[in-house]
């Protein structure tokens, strides 16, 4: 979620005039987490249908004083963390759901098991994410119960 809520306008939309999502999103080196030598790079990852769909109309919700796609409330910086933590906790327990464990890492964790559970290789989803190390990578995968049983039944 670091480096989404670091996200500049330009990173996601071709034209913020127009409000017309790129084909990609940048996540740029200096919002990313260093590899194992030190290093960040800008990263570009292919934008979901969905999301564009999605970003097409918050265009109309863009604070246009502000480079950030969220910004805080000092405009020059993007929402924080912990800020964006808060919000997420609050809009938890008023749908009721403070019982299911979600956190802001929550979201990763479903992106990364939902893709297993569809097929995705491992190597495939460490591609996606970005992930160096699959040992890392590994333990966001959830594997339930039924997923178990159908393993057992197609020997």
């Amino acid at each position: 979620m670091g480096a989404v809520l670091k996200l500049q306008l330009p990173d996601v939309y071709l034209s913020i005039s127009k409000g017309e999502p790129n084909e990609f999103i940048t996540f740029r080196a200096a919002t990313r987490k260093a590899d194992t030598k030190g290093q960040r790079r800008t990263r570009q990852i292919p934008m979901h249908g969905e999301l564009k769909l999605a970003l097409a109309g918050y265009r109309h919700y863009l604070d246009w004083d502000s480079p950030w796609l969220f910004p805080g409330k000092n405009k020059a910086k993007p929402l924080t963390l912990q800020a964006f933590d808060l919000v997420l906790r609050q809009a938890i327990s008023k749908a009721k759901l403070a019982h299911r464990g979600i956190s802001t890492h929550s979201f990763r964790r479903t992106v990364i098991t939902r893709l297993q559970e569809r097929g995705c290789d491992i190597r495939l989803i460490q591609e996606i994410t970005g992930d160096q190390d699959l040992k890392s990578l590994q333990r966001y995968v959830e594997i339930s119960p039924e997923r178990v049983k159908q393993a057992y039944a197609s020997l």
